[in-house]
């Protein structure tokens, strides 16, 4: 199985992308399959090439924010009411909260610029694959990687400032321990100097972590809800070293 992981960001120069080959028990990643600076076309292409892609970025809007928005511009009516939570974050979000991890809102954070870049690359996908969107259980999913992280218990605390090199290291230690991972010296180097390459990394964890089924679900009475909003998939605290099995 190949997994693939993509840090989405608004710009190429901040995106990145990682590939892992599961195979013989173990996870192969070179840096042939860690890259950087990626357009749609690029990221599309390595699609193509994977089983499951877990990709950071948010697949859709909160329900309650699309409502207001759409009542505003047809009827110029405004329910003051409405908490502005509702209208900032999805049903995923709150339960990546309960989880420790407080997700950015797509409706009221800078976030959304990546989201549409993201709509754009799911739209395409799928009609290149000719098949239907699915927001939650297709084979491109919504992933979180300091979240996922937070799960499977590893300290997340400044890991992304351009320095925290010795961060990002023992990040990488704990997983390559934990998972079974086999990643050329090139790749570790990678990891270690750009948090979007580690986050890239998570990401095709996840990615695995779904395909084997063990994230978390949504409830069922959510299942409408979330097929428009999106679902982050959140690994299970001992999926880590489950990966390989």
């Amino acid at each position: 199985m190949l997994t693939l992981g993509i840090d989405l960001s608004a710009q190429d120069t901040k995106t990145a992308a990682c590939l892992l080959d599961w195979r013989d028990g173990s996870a192969v990643g070179g840096a042939e399959g860690l890259l950087q600076g990626l357009s749609d076309e690029r990221l599309l292409a390595l699609m193509d090439r994977a089983d499951t892609v877990g990709l950071d970025a948010p697949f859709g809007w909160p329900d309650r924010f699309r409502e207001m928005v759409n009542e505003w511009s047809a009827n110029r009516t405004w329910e003051a009411a409405v908490p502005r939570s509702a209208l900032r974050f999805r049903l995923t979000d709150e339960f990546c909260v309960k989880q420790g991890r407080s997700p950015l809102s797509v409706s009221s954070d800078r976030i959304a610029m990546t989201a549409m870049r993201c709509a754009d690359i799911l739209a395409r996908y799928h009609e290149r694959h000719d098949v239907p969107l699915d927001r939650v259980n297709g084979a491109v999913v919504e992933v979180y990687p300091a979240a996922a992280l937070v799960s499977w218990g590893v300290d997340v605390r400044g890991y992304k400032a351009p320095a925290a090199t010795d961060a990002r290291q023992t990040i990488l230690d704990k997983l390559t321990t934990a998972a079974g991972l086999c990643l050329d010296q090139e790749m570790v180097a990678r990891c270690t100097t750009s948090d979007h390459c580690l986050d890239a990394l998570v990401c095709a964890l996840v990615a695995r972590a779904h395909a084997v089924n063990l994230t978390h679900p949504p409830a069922p009475a959510h299942r409408e809800q979330v097929a428009r909003e999106g679902w982050i998939h959140l690994p299970v605290s001992d999926s880590l070293a489950r990966l390989t099995r």
